[in-house]
């Protein structure tokens, strides 16, 4: 008998080594360029996934279909980074369906080129909330052909969606009527993640917000950026972090920094290479995109002239890599600038908004307090920073409650 449990482990050892050997060797790593080639054509529907951003692969999508009219359809929580911005400002998309297209960062605020292009009819636009969306590409996932909805009953945003929204009595309480919201299955899906194997097995950067349903729900698979290719063995270990299953994966792609200036926090689930996201080169952004001559000369200089995931690096630049890698560390408030004095501080003073955002704090500080709240739920900009300090100023005060925030 225990001959027997001896000689089935080392067949069950040998089966897997083989397996090991095969995959390691067949695989579907193929470069950046070569995925988008084979796998993207004109009239596509592309699902962009929010917070696993693919934006190396939207800056190849871009440099492709330069000068062309592959009228795509994308499908994005949110329009809202400088790649998403630039694939549709460059007139590759026809159409969008998201939640929100604006800038987000140094403040929420509207993209006027953008707006310029909706009042032209050059692009048509389809709103959603980020829960019906979610529940369009759930629906398409599952293979239903629709999923029933508490969102949006009531709204102009159903009414502006017939097509895709409908109201119908609930088949279970004749007394209530219930939403349901229509399947949506992209073409194909592009997202970035901290390492895949060979076989496109993805450990994600959390949080994973809208990153899941989209590509499980793309009819032609998923293609996906990793920062590194790692063996199937890490992926084994670690089988529990895995969300895009190599099975739904047409191909993988090694891009280091693939998801910059968004950042990459890999450090909380034990993976090396994550970093912060890149504020100054956001804000660069914003200002040259404000007309189309400046938003040209941006495009130039970060896509066109940057045919490669290196030469991209090399104009980052060593010095502002290392800083954003220091931000993602346990310790990045400690990683400055260079040349940078802590000291000075003390004399900046403070501005009006700034001095808002801790009066907003000391308030919301004192409501919670008054009221017993326990759950807060805040957006971004402003509204996000008084939130978070009001959250620490609670916890020195010896009173703590949960703070939800998509930041």
């Amino acid at each position: 008998m225990r001959r027997w449990i001896r000689q089935g482990a080392s067949i069950v050892e040998e089966i897997f080594e083989l397996d090991k050997d095969r995959s390691e060797k067949k695989g579907k790593i193929v470069p950046l360029r070569e995925a988008i080639a084979r796998s993207v054509e004109p009239g596509m529907k592309l699902h962009i996934n929010t917070g696993a951003y693919a934006n190396a692969a939207l800056r190849e999508i871009i440099r492709q279909y330069r000068g062309k009219d592959p009228g795509f359809t994308v499908i994005s929580a949110g329009i809202a980074t400088p790649y998403e911005i630039s694939l549709v400002l460059s007139g590759l998309a026809k159409k969008v369906l998201t939640t929100n297209y604006s800038y987000t960062y140094p403040t929420p605020r509207p993209i006027p080129l953008f707006q310029k292009m909706g009042k032209e009819g050059r692009i048509e636009i389809e709103n959603w909330s980020l829960y019906s969306l979610e529940q369009r590409l759930m629906a398409g996932s599952l293979g239903v052909g629709f999923m029933p909805s508490r969102s949006l009953m009531g709204t102009s945003v159903a009414e502006e969606n017939a097509h895709a929204f409908k109201i119908m009595p609930d088949p279970f309480d004749e007394k209530k009527d219930i939403g349901v919201v229509k399947a949506l299955n992209p073409d194909i899906s592009l997202i970035h993640g901290c390492v895949a194997d060979c076989k496109g097995n993805t450990i994600l950067s959390p949080p994973y917000f809208a990153s899941i349903w989209g590509p499980k729900a793309s009819r032609g698979g998923v293609i996906v950026t990793v920062e590194k290719i790692v063996p199937a063995e890490f992926i084994r270990r670690h089988s529990a972090l895995v969300k895009i299953p190599g099975h739904i994966v047409k191909f993988v792609c090694p891009v280091p920094f693939g998801s910059h200036p968004q950042g990459l926090a890999s450090e909380s689930i034990g993976v090396d290479g994550g970093y912060g996201e890149d504020y100054e080169f956001v804000r660069d952004f914003v200002g040259a995109s404000k007309d189309s001559a400046g938003l040209e000369e941006w495009m130039k200089k970060w896509i066109f002239e940057c045919e490669t995931q290196d030469h991209y690096l090399q104009r980052l630049g060593p010095e502002r890599i290392l800083f954003l890698k220091g931000k993602s560390s346990a310790d990045g408030g400690k990683c400055l600038p260079s040349g940078f004095d802590p000291d000075s501080v003390n004399h900046l003073g403070f501005n009006a908004t700034e001095m808002m955002v801790v009066a907003a704090a000391r308030e919301i500080r004192g409501i919670i307090a008054q009221r017993g709240y326990e759950t807060i739920l805040a957006g971004i900009g402003a509204a996000g920073l008084a939130a978070w300090l009001a959250f620490y100023m609670s916890r020195k005060g010896n009173y703590e409650f949960t703070l939800l925030t998509g930041l």
